[in-house]
């Protein structure tokens, strides 16, 4: 689950992801709450991506409902 807890374990705990997402700073908890509201994981596979062609306004369709997706959580 993209709980702000799971946003802080994922950073803080590997030294690399640490310092590549925060370089020299520590991890802030807000931040972490505010990145797990917004974030959302969409798999596709390889055939889907290819398939999954999006034009003109389409992708923006696509943003949209993933929104909605997430809002209703």
């Amino acid at each position: 689950m993209l709980t702000p807890d799971f946003i802080r374990k994922v950073i803080t705990e590997d030294d690399d992801c640490h310092y590549i997402a925060l370089g020299g700073t520590e991890f802030d908890p807000s931040v972490g709450a505010a990145v797990a509201g917004k974030l959302l994981i969409v798999v596709l596979s390889d055939r889907q991506e290819v398939v999954l062609s999006l034009h003109g306004n389409e992708l923006a369709h696509v943003r949209r409902a993933l929104l909605d997706i997430r809002s209703a959580q």
